[in-house]
């Protein structure tokens, strides 16, 4: 399967999910695959990740700690 088809799949999707109402929950779900992604990645080198939480405006940030 070509990036092209890919490509064509993910437009296709996202079509769909803003269509239904749905893409607020798509993204978020993509951005959680993305931590899981680099949280699984990353070194023990590295440090702690830092969320922000965009939630009301507020300006919470979350340390996730990778043993946990």
């Amino acid at each position: 399967m070509g990036i092209d088809k890919i490509i064509e799949i993910a437009v296709g999707l996202t079509l769909i999910a803003a269509a239904t109402g749905q893409l607020p929950k798509v993204v978020r779900q993509v951005q959680m695959a993305q931590l899981r992604l680099l949280q699984d990645s990353k070194t023990s080198t590295w440090g702690h990740l830092m969320i922000i939480d965009s939630k009301q405006n507020s300006r919470k940030v979350y340390i996730v700690d990778p043993q946990e």
